[in-house]
């Protein structure tokens, strides 16, 4: 586990942190925690109600993704979820922010997500369509747990205007989960690897 991904590194756009070892280093690691920290505090903690269902997705997946290009390690994903995880809790304890369960299981599904989606060595055009891939499964998820928790009759802010809309919702978490992933990937690798 974290062992370097050549393929995330030579396209990283922020690869000066990445270590040489094939252990990790205490800043890589701690680079790692940040990032996780922000995914948490982005969706959570930053109130930007855009009116557009699934978009929670767009401040989770920026600061993942500047994760892995900064620490393009295997299994950096997991590190980033649990301090996700960590921080949720945190923010949950003190009362701050507003955790929605749905934006909660999305956000702790996508660190496994982009491990999985960066499996093998992606380069170029179909490294953006795996952080696509990632950002659009884990707003599916998130969608599914919407969805479930409504038939079970639990309210969930914006549940009445999902009821209003009807199937645009569901093509709405597909579509910010795609571009989600597509502005990360763009943002934090090149299209061309370096050689």
């Amino acid at each position: 586990m974290l062992s370097r991904a050549s393929n995330l590194r030579s396209a990283s756009r922020l690869s000066a942190l990445a270590g040489s070892t094939e252990k990790i280093s205490a800043i890589e690691l701690a680079a790692l925690v940040v990032c996780g920290a922000l995914a948490a505090l982005g969706v959570f903690a930053i109130h930007l109600s855009f009116r557009v269902p699934g978009h929670a997705i767009l401040r989770a997946v920026f600061p993942m993704a500047a994760g892995l290009a900064a620490v393009p390690r295997r299994g950096a994903g997991f590190v980033m979820t649990f301090s996700a995880a960590l921080t949720a809790t945190v923010l949950h304890g003190g009362g701050i922010g507003e955790i929605q369960p749905a934006a909660l299981v999305g956000l702790l599904a996508l660190g496994p997500l982009l491990d999985l989606a960066m499996f093998g060595e992606p380069m170029g055009w179909r490294l953006y369509a795996r952080f696509i891939a990632a950002g659009v499964a884990a707003n599916l998820i998130a969608f599914a747990t919407r969805t479930t928790l409504a038939a079970m009759g639990y309210e969930t802010p914006g549940s009445h205007q999902m009821e209003r809309l009807g199937w645009i919702v569901p093509v709405s978490f597909l579509l910010c989960g795609a571009v989600a992933g597509l502005v990360s990937a763009i943002a934090w690798f090149r299209l061309r690897a370096r050689s």
